[in-house]
């Protein structure tokens, strides 16, 4: 097939296409001003004398299209209706009797339901909507990408509030190579508190808590180690790098140190590279909503990926079967997975009159009861085989979805 013909066969599956959504079967009674001069019965495209509603020659639909404002909305709503019965036929079949609209659909009942991959658009689409308005915005701003300092910050008010015990908090700042900030104290503000009597003790001696006395804090006061300065154990920093580390800008120390004074890392990543990375993490730490909202935008993606890898994994677990082919695969994922989204929104909308893990109990329950019906009603298998391909790919497609996950979060970082 030529260009030319592959072109002219579009043009005409566009029109047929249009024309079955618009109820086109014949023109409208009242001509408009820019219809051909040609008797009915012609057609408008190469004269030929009509057979039928579509020209046999060249395979135009014999209609201008012309429409009154009236005449769309009664074919709208013709349309709606026509789409609201296949709504009926598809929707209750594909949520309570999984398996059946794969199953009638790869038997060639195919017009009565709603077209698989449209079926998929519509449920994902739904539930991201329901998904945005039930969540609302996440909180962001005091998310930052550094290092063991802004981790330091963080445990320092977690013991300040009591959440964390005085041993657990200085191990876990010593294992940062970061030093306690001078006058913390769990569960209260030492500056509203009063004096300690062990102060006074320790001032009595001409030392103060948190000083020499105090091995922990030998290291210096400072919650933020200077690059290339003292204030920390030298072994410590050269351990973990909390020389360079320090600041909302540790990850772009790590990922470029020639660029702050320090040698440059043995990495196989070249410059170029790394600077790239660094400007994406410096760029997330501007404005932290970033990330959240360019992982946003990649998730339908990664989504849609999913679902012929998934048609794939269950090709797999048939490949010694004859007679079913990658196309039915396929249309057993997509209708497995619009049941899972809509599923989904169900979850979401219920989670919160019982709970989230409630909800996300009964999805998961749900999901393999799903896909046991599936191997049982399509492919026919027995109850013993269909557990074991259910409970096979539960734990493949457990490891695709985590690395679907971090390249999410890895194209959000590289596209922020």
């Amino acid at each position: 097939m030529g260009g030319d013909d592959f072109d002219q066969t579009a043009d005409t599956v566009t029109e047929h296409v249009a024309a079955a959504g618009l109820g086109v079967t014949t023109r409208p009674g009242k001509r408009a001003r820019l219809d051909p001069d040609l008797p009915d019965g012609v057609c408008q495209n190469c004269e030929t004398e009509l057979e039928g509603p579509v020209c046999h020659n060249c395979g135009q639909v014999d209609d201008t299209y012309h429409r009154s404002a009236g005449a769309l909305v009664r074919q709208i709503i013709d349309g709606f209706i026509n789409l609201d019965g296949r709504v009926a036929r598809t929707l209750p079949r594909l949520m309570v009797r999984p398996g059946r609209v794969s199953g009638d659909y790869l038997s060639g009942k195919r017009a009565r339901f709603i077209p698989p991959f449209r079926l998929y658009i519509v449920a994902s689409l739904l539930m991201f909507l329901v998904a945005g308005l039930t969540t609302g915005d996440l909180d962001l701003g005091e998310l930052r990408v550094g290092g063991p300092a802004a981790v330091g910050e963080h445990l320092t008010d977690a013991f300040e509030s009591g959440e964390l015990e005085e041993t657990e908090y200085r191990q876990a700042m010593q294992s940062l190579g970061l030093s306690i900030p001078p006058g913390v104290e769990a569960g209260r503000d030492v500056s509203e508190s009063g004096p300690d009597p062990q102060d006074e003790v320790s001032g009595q001696e001409g030392t103060e808590v948190g000083t020499a006395d105090d091995p922990a804090m030998e290291q210096g006061a400072a919650v933020e180690p200077a690059p290339g300065g003292g204030g920390s154990d030298a072994a410590t920093a050269r351990r973990y790098g909390a020389e360079y580390w320090g600041g909302d800008d540790g990850m772009a120390r790590l990922l470029v140190p020639e660029d702050y004074g320090k040698p440059a890392p043995d990495s196989v990543l070249p410059y170029r590279v790394r600077r790239y990375l660094a400007d994406r993490v410096l760029r997330i730490n501007e404005d932290p909503a970033r990330l959240w909202e360019a992982s946003l935008s990649w998730i339908p993606r990664i989504l849609f990926v999913l679902v012929p890898v998934y048609a794939g994994l269950l090709g797999l677990t048939y490949i010694w079967r004859r007679g079913f082919f990658y196309y039915d695969h396929l249309i057993v994922s997509v209708h497995f997975h619009s049941a899972l989204f809509l599923a989904l929104t169900f979850a979401i909308l219920i989670g919160h009159l019982i709970g989230a893990g409630w909800a996300t109990l009964g999805l998961l329950i749900y999901s393999n009861v799903y896909l046991y019906k599936v191997h049982r009603v399509v492919y026919e298998r027995s109850r013993f085989t269909s557990i074991l391909r259910t409970l096979t790919l539960d734990v493949v497609y457990f490891f695709v979805m985590l690395i679907a996950i971090m390249a999410v979060v890895l194209l959000g970082i590289l596209s922020a």
